[in-house]
């Protein structure tokens, strides 16, 4: 039995069709030999030419062997403009204030603060 790698829905060995249409077909990637199913790669046209685990493309890219284009979502401030705002040294260390217990009523008017007798 094999899973598809990307929404782990068990596939069947004939693909499932209609009368009118075949569904997607499932798509084994070279790179690790994981299996994506069509509906996966109808929901993200990507995984028709890319692999999300190895993050390698499958088809001629313009990048020379082994380099990997970045993926296509949010970009980051350069690491240049992240360090800028950081200042060399870390702050100074501070002892935290000691904090006294809290004491109760008899403890002040018998003036045993401080003091515990058990």
């Amino acid at each position: 039995m094999e899973t598809c790698s990307t929404c782990a829905t068990v596939l069947e060995s004939t693909p499932a069709y209609t009368e009118d249409e075949l569904s997607p077909q499932d798509r084994r990637v070279q790179c690790c030999y994981r299996v994506i199913c069509g509906k996966c790669i109808v929901k993200n046209e990507r995984f028709a030419n890319y692999c999300p685990y190895c993050q390698v493309s499958t088809v001629p890219s313009s990048l020379p062997q082994g380099l990997r284009e970045p993926p296509a979502y949010t970009s980051w401030p350069s690491s240049s403009s992240r360090t800028a705002d950081i200042s060399g040294a870390p702050p100074p260390y501070t002892p935290a204030t000691p904090r006294r217990l809290a004491t109760t009523d008899v403890e002040k008017r018998e003036g045993s603060v401080g003091r515990r007798w058990f």
